[in-house]
């Protein structure tokens, strides 16, 4: 299933360009769109992205649709600026019911400059 016919977002707000593999690895490159007056990119759409690398793990799997329901332990180690390529890397880490837990991550040039876990419903869950 492709990326746009996972995520219900739609331009501007769709911050993952492609998405490969069980491990979901999903790529964006920064652009000025989100940098009217600052030179950095607003710390919640690096949160927004991994959530979306998130959900593409559980629409991968097909079944019901993927909600957000919580993040934990969300760290912001860097700023983004435009021109960065950035990499968000989901995996899944447990489910309980009909929650799923997932870690992800945010890297520019092998760089950490994100983490977060989350938690969410549907889909499918192994």
């Amino acid at each position: 299933m492709s990326v746009s016919e996972s995520l219900p977002q739609r331009y501007p707000f769709r911050l993952v360009e492609h998405a490969r593999g069980e491990r979901v690895v999903a790529l964006l490159t920064v652009d000025g769109h989100w940098l009217r007056d600052t030179p950095a990119l607003p710390p919640t759409l690096a949160l927004e992205m991994m959530a979306q690398a998130a959900h593409l793990l559980l629409a991968a799997d097909g079944g019901a649709p993927v909600f957000l329901a919580g993040i934990d332990g969300a760290e912001l180690r860097a700023p983004l600026r435009a021109g960065d390529r950035l990499l968000a890397t989901a995996r899944r880490t447990g489910s309980f019911g009909p929650l799923t837990k997932v870690e992800a991550s945010l890297e520019r040039d092998g760089e950490t400059v994100a983490l977060a876990n989350y938690l969410l419903a549907g889909g499918t869950r192994r």
